[in-house]
């Protein structure tokens, strides 16, 4: 009994053995693809300033700002501190915020709107004030309306301008945070 006994770990210990040894010798030899963004050389902390804003819409810069904020800290692995205390600090402006036509039925009446947004935002090395990536990012999203119904600061326009919001704050970090790809250099 005790002979099976220890055929069987021998066995398991040396198909053990033969499992956990390939992988530490490619380990080493492995070309250090890493996934996820990554922050600049230097970086060890974070910022955003609060945005500026070009559009009639107050407060629309605090949003985006707080959103870029939560954003960052859900992809980044760099700590959020105020921006005059940070390595890097996202800066940027809300350019434009405009409302579109949409769709009209067969006697003219309305259906569906939108807005456009457009922000243009940096990334910038607060020790030399440079900016080391920049994006322009404009997202339009529909609104559907109810007959007789003004779209004009609406539920459904602030749904839209949030959603439209949520989604800018990702592009914007994912557009200054994604490695370049060198065969896309202009």
């Amino acid at each position: 009994m005790s002979a099976l006994r220890n055929a069987r770990m021998l066995l398991s210990r040396r198909g053990l053995l033969l499992a956990i040894l390939p992988a530490t010798l490619i380990g080493p030899l492995s070309c250090g693809y890493v996934a996820g963004l990554r922050p600049p050389a230097g970086a060890r902390t974070i910022g955003v300033d609060v945005f500026g804003n070009g559009t009639n819409l107050r407060n629309l810069e605090l949003e985006l700002t707080e959103e870029i904020a939560r954003v960052l800290t859900n992809l980044i692995d760099l700590p959020l501190v105020p921006p005059d205390e940070a390595d890097f600090v996202i800066r940027g402006e809300l350019a434009a915020y405009n409302r579109r036509g949409g769709a009209r039925d067969e006697d003219n009446l309305r259906l569906e709107t939108g807005v456009l947004i457009t922000i243009a935002s940096r990334l910038v090395d607060r020790r030399t004030d440079e900016a080391v990536r920049s994006s322009v990012t404009a997202l339009g999203t529909g609104i559907v309306i109810e007959e007789g119904i003004v779209a004009d600061d609406t539920p459904e326009e602030t749904e839209a301008r949030d959603r439209a919001i949520e989604n800018l704050a990702t592009r914007i970090v994912l557009d200054l945070f994604l490695p370049e790809n060198p065969s896309t250099r202009p």
